[in-house]
Protein backbone atom coordinates (compact mmCIF):
# COMPACT_ATOMS: atom_id res chain seq x y z
CA UNK A 1 0.00 0.00 0.00
CA UNK A 2 1.21 3.24 -1.03
CA UNK A 3 0.96 6.31 1.70
CA UNK A 4 -0.77 9.50 0.70
CA UNK A 5 1.05 12.12 0.11
CA UNK A 6 4.05 10.56 -2.22
CA UNK A 7 6.14 11.47 -4.70
CA UNK A 8 6.23 10.95 -8.20
CA UNK A 9 9.28 11.11 -10.73
CA UNK A 10 8.99 12.17 -14.37
CA UNK A 11 10.78 11.47 -17.44
CA UNK A 12 10.22 14.94 -19.14
CA UNK A 13 11.66 17.36 -21.61
CA UNK A 14 9.48 19.78 -21.70
CA UNK A 15 7.10 19.68 -18.21
CA UNK A 16 4.51 19.32 -19.92
CA UNK A 17 3.94 15.52 -21.43
CA UNK A 18 5.86 12.94 -20.11
CA UNK A 19 7.99 12.42 -23.69
CA UNK A 20 11.39 10.64 -22.16
CA UNK A 21 13.20 7.31 -21.51
CA UNK A 22 13.93 6.15 -18.06
CA UNK A 23 17.76 6.25 -18.16
CA UNK A 24 18.29 8.82 -21.06
CA UNK A 25 15.65 11.60 -19.79
CA UNK A 26 17.96 14.85 -19.08
CA UNK A 27 15.64 15.46 -15.49
CA UNK A 28 13.32 14.28 -13.43
CA UNK A 29 10.63 16.12 -12.61
CA UNK A 30 9.75 15.58 -8.73
CA UNK A 31 6.15 15.86 -8.21
CA UNK A 32 4.28 15.76 -4.28
CA UNK A 33 0.07 14.13 -5.15
CA UNK A 34 -1.64 14.96 -1.74
CA UNK A 35 -4.55 13.56 -0.09
CA UNK A 36 -6.82 15.48 -1.75
CA UNK A 37 -5.08 14.55 -5.37
CA UNK A 38 -3.29 18.05 -5.25
CA UNK A 39 -0.09 17.92 -7.01
CA UNK A 40 3.23 20.15 -7.11
CA UNK A 41 6.39 19.89 -8.78
CA UNK A 42 8.95 20.15 -5.68
CA UNK A 43 11.85 20.03 -7.81
CA UNK A 44 13.88 19.12 -10.70
CA UNK A 45 16.25 16.34 -10.61
CA UNK A 46 19.71 16.13 -12.65
CA UNK A 47 19.65 12.81 -14.56
CA UNK A 48 23.08 10.98 -15.39
CA UNK A 49 24.39 11.83 -19.18
CA UNK A 50 23.16 9.44 -21.85
CA UNK A 51 26.90 8.72 -22.69
CA UNK A 52 27.77 7.12 -19.07
CA UNK A 53 24.17 5.44 -19.19
CA UNK A 54 25.23 3.69 -22.57
CA UNK A 55 29.02 3.06 -21.32
CA UNK A 56 28.37 1.37 -18.06
CA UNK A 57 24.29 0.08 -18.01
CA UNK A 58 24.55 -1.14 -14.80
CA UNK A 59 26.45 1.31 -13.02
CA UNK A 60 24.62 4.11 -14.80
CA UNK A 61 21.20 2.75 -14.04
CA UNK A 62 21.90 2.36 -9.84
CA UNK A 63 22.51 5.65 -10.14
CA UNK A 64 19.45 6.66 -11.59
CA UNK A 65 17.53 4.74 -9.52
CA UNK A 66 19.20 6.42 -6.51
CA UNK A 67 18.20 10.07 -8.06
CA UNK A 68 14.71 9.02 -7.16
CA UNK A 69 14.80 6.47 -4.44
CA UNK A 70 12.34 8.55 -2.20
CA UNK A 71 9.81 8.28 -4.91
CA UNK A 72 6.65 5.77 -4.79
CA UNK A 73 6.71 5.93 -8.51
CA UNK A 74 8.60 6.51 -11.84
CA UNK A 75 6.49 8.06 -14.67
CA UNK A 76 8.36 7.75 -18.18
CA UNK A 77 7.71 7.03 -21.93
CA UNK A 78 9.55 4.05 -21.86
CA UNK A 79 11.27 1.68 -18.80
CA UNK A 80 13.67 -1.48 -19.81
CA UNK A 81 12.82 -4.02 -18.45
CA UNK A 82 16.08 -4.44 -16.31
CA UNK A 83 15.30 -0.63 -14.96
CA UNK A 84 11.78 -2.31 -14.13
CA UNK A 85 13.07 -5.20 -11.95
CA UNK A 86 15.34 -2.58 -10.27
CA UNK A 87 13.25 0.01 -9.57
CA UNK A 88 10.32 -2.36 -8.54
CA UNK A 89 13.40 -4.23 -5.95
CA UNK A 90 13.42 -0.67 -4.47
CA UNK A 91 9.74 -0.75 -4.18
CA UNK A 92 9.71 2.35 -6.51
CA UNK A 93 7.02 1.37 -9.21
CA UNK A 94 7.91 2.02 -12.71
CA UNK A 95 4.87 2.61 -15.93
CA UNK A 96 5.32 3.45 -18.90
CA UNK A 97 2.75 6.25 -20.10
CA UNK A 98 3.04 8.65 -22.76
CA UNK A 99 0.37 11.32 -21.70
CA UNK A 100 0.41 14.99 -20.65
CA UNK A 101 2.21 15.23 -17.00
CA UNK A 102 -1.08 16.73 -15.29
CA UNK A 103 -3.71 13.74 -17.02
CA UNK A 104 -0.81 10.92 -15.61
CA UNK A 105 -0.29 12.48 -12.21
CA UNK A 106 -4.59 12.34 -11.72
CA UNK A 107 -4.71 9.34 -13.32
CA UNK A 108 -2.60 7.61 -10.78
CA UNK A 109 -4.00 9.34 -7.79
CA UNK A 110 -7.05 8.11 -8.87
CA UNK A 111 -5.72 4.15 -8.87
CA UNK A 112 -3.61 5.05 -5.73
CA UNK A 113 -6.60 6.67 -3.55
CA UNK A 114 -9.57 3.98 -4.72
CA UNK A 115 -6.76 1.17 -3.61
CA UNK A 116 -6.52 2.92 -0.37
CA UNK A 117 -10.08 3.57 0.35
CA UNK A 118 -10.69 -0.08 -0.86
CA UNK A 119 -8.31 -1.40 1.34
CA UNK A 120 -9.43 0.91 4.62
CA UNK A 121 -12.37 -0.20 4.05
CA UNK A 122 -11.92 -3.71 3.93
CA UNK A 123 -9.82 -3.23 7.84
CA UNK A 124 -12.25 -0.99 9.15
CA UNK A 125 -14.80 -3.44 8.08
CA UNK A 126 -13.13 -6.66 9.58
CA UNK A 127 -11.99 -4.18 12.96
CA UNK A 128 -15.86 -3.59 13.07
CA UNK A 129 -16.97 -7.34 13.20
CA UNK A 130 -14.05 -7.82 15.80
Amino acid sequence: MVNIPFKVAIASENGIFIDEHFGRAPHFLIYEVNENGSHKLIESRKNVPPEEYLENHDQALNKIINKVIDCSFVLAEKIGPDAKSKLSSKNIRGYEISNSVDDALEMLYSVIYDNYLSNFSKNHLKASIK
